[in-house]
């Protein structure tokens, strides 16, 4: 058999996810590869690339509306301030909103660790809420235009390939 995507060479693989014939080029320089290491052809990884983007997309929209709320909160614990206790409560208040779901969708296996990674961005983002929030939201657009150029790149090899 050929590979669907360079029909001169002789296929070495399938993708992982939909069986196509792939050649060692294909092999070598696909896109996305599954947990195994095993390549996912162009299409397939074209489908990957824009859920990715789609992924990430939304997790900024959401983390703009949670970023925007935690920072009113934190503003009003900061002038909350001269009145002791209470301020530095609301600024806590802001970051624990911010971070919730740290604790909850944390990759990190271990529970001490996951304990350690929200104290450590509680401690972070209340003294420094405002900033952490658009540091966030600055990495995320970044990862978003990277995706689109990934995207873009996918595009214009599935084009020349067929």
């Amino acid at each position: 058999m050929n590979c669907k995507f360079h029909p001169g060479n002789e296929s070495v693989v399938k993708c992982a996810t939909c069986g196509v014939d792939m050649c060692d080029v294909c092999d070598k320089n696909a896109y996305y590869y599954t947990e195994n290491e095993e390549a996912i052809c162009l299409e397939c990884s074209l489908k990957a690339a824009e859920k990715d983007l789609v992924d990430k997309e939304e997790d900024l929209k959401v983390e703009k509306k949670q970023g925007l709320i935690a920072s009113i909160i934190w503003i009003v614990g900061v002038c909350l301030l001269p009145l002791g206790g209470f301020g530095i409560l609301v600024m806590l208040g802001a970051a624990i909103f911010f971070f919730k779901s740290a604790l909850l969708f944390s990759e990190e296996n271990d529970f001490f660790e996951k304990i350690k990674q929200v104290l450590w961005n509680i401690v972070l983002i209340t003294l420094l809420c405002p900033f952490v929030v658009l540091f966030l939201i600055l990495v995320d657009k970044r990862d978003i235009k990277r995706l689109m150029k990934k995207i873009e790149s996918i595009k214009k090899s599935l084009s020349l390939t067929e």
